[in-house]
C-alpha cells in the first residue's frame, strides 16, 4: 500500500487546489485590463464565495434544506423526492 499524494479520498482537494491556482489571477487581470472596477470584482467575488458555500453546504454536505425536503416529499410524493436526491 503506497501513500501517494493523489489518493482518491484527497482527489477533490487536489482538483480544488488546481482550479484555485488557475482562477486566482483572473480578478486581478480584469482590474489591470480596465474591464471592471475594483468594486465590481469585489462584489463578484463575494457573490461567488457565498453561492459556492450554499452549494457546498446544501448539496455536498446536506446541511441546508432538510425541512424543505420533508415539505416537498409531503406535497409531491416520495417518488419525486427519491428521484431528485438520486
Amino acid at each position: 500500500y503506497l501513500s501517494l499524494p493523489f489518493q482518491e479520498k484527497y482527489l477533490q482537494h487536489w482538483y480544488a487546489l488546481v482550479y484555485f491556482a488557475l482562477l486566482f489571477p483572473v480578478p486581478f487581470s480584469r482590474v489591470y485590463l480596465h474591464d471592471h472596477y475594483r468594486s465590481q470584482v469585489l462584489i463578484g467575488s463575494v457573490v461567488g464565495m457565498v453561492s459556492s458555500l450554499v452549494w457546498y453546504l446544501g448539496f455536498v454536505r446536506g446541511c441546508i434544506g432538510i425541512g424543505l425536503w420533508r415539505r416537498v416529499g409531503a406535497c409531491c410524493g416520495e417518488k419525486w423526492l427519491v428521484w431528485w436526491r438520486g
